[in-house]
């Protein structure tokens, strides 16, 4: 199976999305998967786009690039996938600001976790006291079964879409870049 990375169509430096309030809240529910998300009823969500990212490109992004790895995907985005996306993903509105202009977007909590790594064929780093962490290339398991999009089980930070995702987002004209892993 093929499998893809996301990328923002805005391809210059500072282009992030910084998220306002708790980030490791935010990562532990989104990423680390700790099913605790009550805060999220009594907080609003909030994003700043960094320098380089002008009002025009938000308007037309329809995936931004978060410091954290939370997927930011555009209102179009969600009228086109959260009916397929349904069991894969719960969306939670975000206000992104950029020079003084709120757009809503929305922050994709990917509910699929799955063994995405070929540990065995991907580098490694060894760090000064003698641990290793996973490195580039990683190598994404070919034999997976059929999903959208999902994280990996063990480096949970890591995650893919697939080849009918990409197609998906072609075909209905969204604005995002995909590029194959490994």
């Amino acid at each position: 199976m093929r499998t893809y990375y996301i990328q923002s169509i805005v391809n210059k430096p500072e282009t992030l999305i910084v998220f306002q309030g708790n980030t490791d809240r935010l990562v532990k529910c989104f990423v680390l998967n700790d099913n605790n998300d009550k805060f999220l009823q009594f907080s609003k969500l909030v994003g700043v786009a960094q320098r380089n990212l002008r009002e025009k490109d938000l308007r037309m992004c329809d995936y931004l690039q978060g410091i954290v790895g939370i997927p930011i995907f555009s209102s179009r985005f969600m009228n086109e996938f959260s009916p397929i996306l349904n069991n894969e993903v719960d969306f939670y509105p975000i206000e992104i600001q950029c020079n003084g202009i709120v757009e809503e977007f929305y922050l994709a909590k990917i509910k699929n976790y799955i063994d995405l790594i070929d540990y065995e064929k991907s580098g490694f780093r060894t760090l000064r006291d003698g641990s290793k962490i996973l490195s580039h290339p990683r190598v994404i398991n070919k034999s997976l079964d059929n999903f959208l999009i999902a994280r990996d089980k063990e480096n949970k930070s890591e995650w893919v879409v697939s080849e009918e995702f990409k197609n998906t987002a072609d075909r209905t004209g969204l604005k995002m870049k995909f590029y194959e892993t490994l």
